[in-house]
């Protein structure tokens, strides 16, 4: 699991620490350098997809790309999930997981998630990048260091270009060899992925809701970790419900269920990470 993309990470920190909402922490972001005049690649999810796929093709020796990754960009957080997130000992991150399975299924992708305090992605903050590796031997470590800036990609922009120069004055030729990829892949669906979910529904507040949307968990085996109810003294009130681990696809039925009933105005839902 990773951080890989400073852009989004400084929007989703002062919108955290700052309470900022997201337009004006993109504009803050702007402003000092860390997104571009056009951010879309980066808060779209663009960017970690494709460096995801680089990384999992180096990782699993597979020919990934970046279409194979699943993705959602942070274009469309609220302020109220943030304060959420905190509420229940979360920060919100977007995250890129790469991973392999029995029969070398990979999973890939890229989406916001609610990552728990005691997790150390949690603690990443502003334009700074970190990736968690678990390996065999080494168990887990973290790699961390910024991710966006003037100064950072300039570094990593000569580093390339002094590697390409002294292999032209050592007179070094392309080693095909050097790294070879299999061409073919495996790719696992997110269908079957499973995760913990936030889920926030906006709905009436009249006797029995609740016991109509906890059906409808109940009937696609996703069980209930927790439920959040406050009185707002408006029209809609949110409704917050932390799940057990459910597969994605029993998880998808049912959120395209509960947003088909009469008293939902809106449902948005979040992955939650450990």
């Amino acid at each position: 699991d990773g951080i890989i993309n400073g852009t989004t990470n400084y929007i989703l920190t002062q919108m955290t620490d700052k309470k900022l909402p997201f337009s004006e922490a993109l504009k803050k972001a702007q402003e000092l350098g860390f997104a571009e005049a056009d951010p879309t690649l980066d808060i779209n999810g663009d960017d970690a997809a494709s460096k995801i796929a680089i990384l999992a093709s180096l990782s699993f020796n597979q020919n990934i790309s970046r279409d194979d990754v699943y993705l959602e960009g942070i274009e469309n957080i609220e302020l109220i999930d943030i304060q959420n997130a905190q509420e229940l000992d979360y920060t919100v991150k977007l995250v890129a997981t790469c991973k392999i399975h029995e029969g070398d299924q990979v999973e890939l992708r890229v989406h916001p998630t609610f990552v728990s305090n005691d997790n150390p992605l949690s603690q990443v903050e502003n334009e700074y990048n970190a990736i968690l590796v678990d390996s065999d031997f080494l168990g887990e470590s973290m790699y961390y260091g910024k991710g966006a800036g003037a100064r950072p990609t300039a570094s990593a922009v000569i580093s390339d270009i002094v590697e390409l120069g002294s292999k032209i004055c050592s007179k070094k030729g392309y080693n095909e060899h050097f790294f070879s990829l299999e061409n073919s892949k495996k790719i696992k669906p997110i269908s079957d992925i499973p995760s913990k979910f936030y889920v926030r529904i906006m709905t009436k507040d009249e006797p029995g809701i609740l016991a109509k949307v906890t059906k409808v968990f109940g009937d696609n085996h996703i069980s209930i970790a927790s439920v959040i109810q406050k009185d707002t003294g408006k029209e809609f009130i949110p409704l917050v419900f932390c799940t057990h681990e459910a597969k994605e696809k029993n998880f998808q039925n049912s959120f395209q269920q509960i947003k088909s009933f009469n008293f939902v105005e809106k449902i948005v839902y979040y992955r939650t990470a450990d």
